[in-house]
């Protein structure tokens, strides 16, 4: 009975039927299963008698004011939400002093009032104490029958995340709005405010692109923490997916909590997911808790290692070891959108030179054939100097830099493909007489290692943009693979050397494949699966090795597949299912915590056991895999992506594109969905032809324009559409053969050639056949 109960658990109670009322009923259970048993009983119980009593005991949802209404001079307009114990309206002044609209807060419930009142009053003092442009402005506040009310400025806007991906905004415009957020939560801050709910739709962009910062309605004031009672500790309102992990451990809150929150925000700025948006309440709360976080890059590709560094810098578990403020935060964004070191990595010479040469990047533009010659001449008189440790260390860091951001720098310009073939070139000699001197030095084979893997995908990494030169990638993966090995034996257990391993290894895999060569791609990729296998067992709960595992096995069975194609043995494909399911399994096993890539790696398995199932004969089988494969692609919204994107970056723009292929031809293989598909693949062509108009001497561009043509031309065909097929055909054909030319150490290529011919010589007679008949 309540009136036996002691009153810390009478304020639990209280305060936890509160919120199961403002909770669906199916998200009730995970509230209730936190609670100790005699609590939870006792807000069962109140629950039961709640529903028993209908419409008599009112909860925000039912509403509170009519449209038309009248709380004070403010007229109801329309409700727009609720929250916390709050029930949020439109409003319009019109008593003829002022016209504006406002937003107005009311206290939602009528039972249990006192705790909703003092959070109430919380929040109205907090707000009348904050005066600054990006944090929502207080205009009045009240008594209405009973009940408090806030005024507040109405803010017209899209929640941050919304307004950046729907804008298509590049990076640095993103990270400046999110130093606005930095700014706004930096002040309240100053004023001993934490907001604790820091989350996308509680940050609002305006039509003018200003930074709204609303509902500091669970903050609590600093200088009140003294006074923090054992129900606010063990029961913090908060959003889970925006939770630090003292907030899970019900611990003491500092302002690191807000650092915790805008470094999820700033992931799912940069990324477009966020970690702990997915999965049961139970599963997120232990990722929270105890999971290592996934840097931006393993999320979405492309994002620069600086930005990683201030993302886990801002999400360590121990408050401590986060930015201090976040004006620390802002400031080191700033850093990075000038060019400059950023606190959150290790410093080096190397790290150092690298950031000074991207702040000059158009005098290093300009200046790339001197530097070209000064490597050059530095690299012919380095045997001289080898005593000369300042020297060798200087031209060290020339290299790394000259490497990475001479190269970028001219990449974009217009006619630069000779220049950076020319920097590739000089690159490659100087890294091959440093590597001649690092026998002994541990960190510079770890520094060579990373630079052959990035001259590697230059030279010809599969499905990115590259110079068409398979031969010399995969000379430079091996080189990369060595050094790496050496480290690995050496440091054991560094699982940054394990993960560059592995990555060497399937880049190996690639290459390999791509040439044909399917005994070496499963070797290489059997050594990616055992290096992948390290990571996984000794930190089993990071979703980014169990994807890298899933991936090594995806590597598996293509290499194998070839093999199959090759030999033409059905044991061969049966291998192919096989690892494909692995793979599958491991994706399914790692769940929510897959992190962005889920979608994609799972509808590519798919595909790829339909394909196996197809070879093995099973056409009922790869229809279904081909639809389980098409429903995951549709789930990832690739295509509208796509679609809104104005002016996306050309790495996304080429993987929307993909995605948009893959649909396409997933659509016409378990659907027969010729209309459906034709838009998907003409919607994949015009992406990939943006990127190719970008950049022409962009070889992997030209074969994503060749591959989509290629697909049409198959739907096409099958679809007894000949003639159009033959001119998609065509067009594929014509620029294979332009690969081939350039880089004619690719069977995949000659592969491609061999097999766009003969569906031509098949369309043709097929055309032929057809007048014959007449």
């Amino acid at each position: 009975m309540l009136e036996d109960t002691r009153v810390e658990d009478l304020a639990l109670i209280r305060e936890a039927f509160g919120r199961a009322l403002e909770m669906p009923s199916c998200e009730r259970q995970s509230l209730l299963a936190e609670l100790p048993a005699a609590v939870r009983s006792e807000v069962l119980s109140l629950l039961t008698a709640h529903q028993s009593a209908g419409a008599f005991l009112n909860t925000p949802e039912d509403g509170w004011l009519r449209i038309g209404e009248r709380i004070g001079p403010y007229r109801i307009v329309e409700k727009i939400g609720h929250g916390g114990m709050g029930v949020v309206y439109r409003a319009r002044r019109d008593d003829g002093e002022f016209h504006r609209e406002v937003a107005i807060k009311l206290v939602g419930g009528r039972l249990f009032a006192p705790e909703a009142e003092r959070r109430f009053i919380a929040e109205r003092r907090i707000l009348a104490s904050l005066d600054h442009p990006n944090v929502v402005r207080m205009i009045d506040g009240g008594l209405s029958e009973g009940q408090r009310y806030l005024v507040m400025e109405w803010i017209a806007g899209e929640p941050i995340t919304e307004y950046c991906f729907q804008n298509a905004l590049p990076i640095p415009e993103r990270l400046r709005l999110f130093q606005a957020v930095c700014e706004a939560i930096h002040y309240a801050h100053q004023h001993l405010i934490i907001h604790r709910d820091l989350k996308p739709n509680n940050i609002l962009v305006t039509l003018e692109r200003q930074v709204k910062v609303l509902d500091f309605g669970i903050a609590r004031l600093l200088e009140d923490g003294a006074a923090e009672d054992a129900l606010t500790t063990a029961l913090h309102p908060m959003t889970l997916s925006c939770a630090s992990p003292e907030q899970v451990r019900q611990d003491r809150l500092t302002l690191a909590t807000d650092i915790y929150s805008l470094g999820l925000l700033l992931c799912e700025l940069l990324s477009g997911k966020n970690p702990q948006s997915t999965g049961t309440r139970a599963e997120i709360v232990q990722r929270i808790a105890t999971t290592d976080p996934v840097p931006p890059s393993k999320l979405a590709p492309g994002i620069s290692p600086d930005l990683d560094a201030i993302v886990l810098k801002s999400l360590a578990k121990d408050p401590a070891r986060r930015y201090a403020s976040a004006e620390e935060m802002s400031a080191d964004i700033g850093r990075f959108l000038e060019s400059r070191p950023v606190l959150a990595r290790r410093p080096s010479r190397l790290y150092h030179a690298a950031r000074f040469c991207a702040r000059n990047k158009a005098l290093t533009a300009i200046a790339a054939a001197l530097v070209l010659a000064v490597i050059a001449g530095a690299a012919s008189t380095l045997a001289q100097e080898r005593r000369a440790e300042r020297r060798f260390n200087e031209l060290r860091s020339l290299a790394h830099s000259f490497l990475y951001e001479v190269y970028d720098s001219i990449t974009p310009l217009a006619g630069s493909v000779s220049a950076r073939r020319l920097v590739v070139s000089r690159a490659q000699q100087y890294l091959d007489g440093l590597a001649r001197e690092a026998a002994s030095d541990s960190s510079l084979e770890r520094e060579l290692a990373e630079a052959y893997l990035r001259l590697g995908a230059v030279q010809g990494r599969p499905y990115t943009p590259n110079l068409g030169d398979s031969a010399g990638a995969l000379e430079n993966y091996r080189k990369a693979q060595i050094l790496l090995a050496r480290e690995s034996a050496r440091h054991p257990s560094d699982a940054g050397i394990q993960d560059q391993l592995t990555q060497a290894y399937m880049d190996v895999a690639l290459i390999l494949a791509r040439q044909g060569n399917a005994e070496g791609a499963i070797a290489a990729a059997r050594k990616a699966i055992a290096t992948a296998e390290i990571l996984t067992a000794r930190y089993p709960g990071n979703a980014a090795y169990s994807e890298m595992l899933a991936h090594a096995y995806m590597r598996l069975g293509q290499a194998q597949h070839i093999a199959g194609r090759q030999s033409g043995s059905l044991d061969e494909f049966r291998q192919v299912l096989a690892s494909h399911r692995k793979a599958l399994a491991i994706l399914e096993a790692a769940g929510p915590n897959a992190g962005s890539l889920l979608q994609e790696r799972i509808s590519a398995v798919y595909f790829h056991i339909g394909y196996a199932l197809r070879e093995l004969g099973d056409r009922t089988g790869d229809v279904a895999y081909y639809q389980q494969a098409l429903d995951f692609s549709i789930k990832g919204e690739a295509i509208n992506r796509l679609r809104r994107a104005a002016n996306p970056a050309p790495t996304d723009l080429r993987s929307l594109a993909d995605s948009a292929a893959d649909v396409g031809l997933l659509r016409w293989k378990c659907c027969r969905d010729l209309a459906g598909a034709l838009r998907d693949e003409h919607e994949a062509l015009a992406g990939f032809r943006r990127n190719a108009d970008r950049e022409p001497q962009n070889l992997e561009a030209r074969r994503d324009v060749a591959d989509a043509n290629r697909n049409i031309g198959l739907i096409l065909g099958e679809a007894n559409r000949r003639r159009e097929a033959l001119e998609a055909d065509a067009q594929a054909l014509a620029i294979y053969e332009e690969l081939g030319r350039a880089d004619p150490t690719s069977q995949e290529n000659k592969a491609y050639i061999t097999a766009v011919q003969a569906r031509i010589a098949a369309l043709q007679r097929s055309a032929l056949d057809g007048e014959r008949s007449k």
